[in-house]
């Protein structure tokens, strides 16, 4: 196996131990009172890795449910846009904790001279309609009942981003920021410096 390969298997694994033990961590909680979303855009994806990111889901969403947690799954076709700022704006709504992961492609763009952050729906980047922007969370999330957010695409926890703020124009600027408001004791969000691995 390619060292290269190899790290990036290591890594993955680390990812997910990781995540399987703030699971454990975390105690056992009504199903009313706690919830998770898994979003995943196919975009550019191959199909192997379309299969293990199922997988993976399949597995961390068993340990929410184990712990009394009520479980979306949006992979794939049901990753628009509309629909994850949607979920977001009503999983705040309807929980007092709630978590989210998704997996897929992304990128970041300066827009009026501010750098802002955005990953992809299952549709990719072709249309303006299919990218997630961070400024576009942020209304969404104002709750501020997120508390735990993995985003496993590219540059979303790069430093820039980080802790976050409202530029001139009103609008939020990072990730971290726009899920989190900002990242508080006991909130978690997880994302990649630079590019993310496969």
């Amino acid at each position: 196996m390619p060292k290269l390969s190899f790290l990036r298997l290591a890594i993955a694994l680390c990812l997910i131990v990781s995540l399987i033990m703030f699971l454990m961590a975390m105690p056992k909680a009504n199903a009313e009172s706690r919830g998770v979303v898994f979003y995943g855009s196919r975009w550019g994806m191959t199909s192997d890795e379309i299969d293990a990111a199922r997988e993976v889901i399949n597995y961390v969403k068993e340990g929410f449910k184990d712990r009394g947690y009520t479980c979306y799954d949006l992979y794939g076709s049901q990753t628009k846009k509309q629909t994850v700022l949607d979920y977001a704006s009503a999983m705040e709504e309807t929980f007092d904790h709630v978590a989210g992961f998704h997996h897929g492609h992304a990128g970041k763009m300066v827009l009026d001279n501010v750098l802002h952050w955005d990953y992809f729906d299952d549709n990719g980047p072709d249309y303006s309609d299919d990218l997630i922007w961070d400024y576009a969370i942020y209304p969404k999330t104002r709750g501020n009942k997120h508390f735990f957010v993995m985003l496993w695409a590219c540059f979303q926890g790069d430093p820039e981003g980080y802790p976050g703020y409202i530029d001139y124009k009103g609008r939020a600027v990072g990730m971290p920021f726009s899920w989190l408001h900002p990242i508080s004791r006991g909130d978690c969000f997880i994302g990649f410096k630079n590019a993310s691995m496969p």
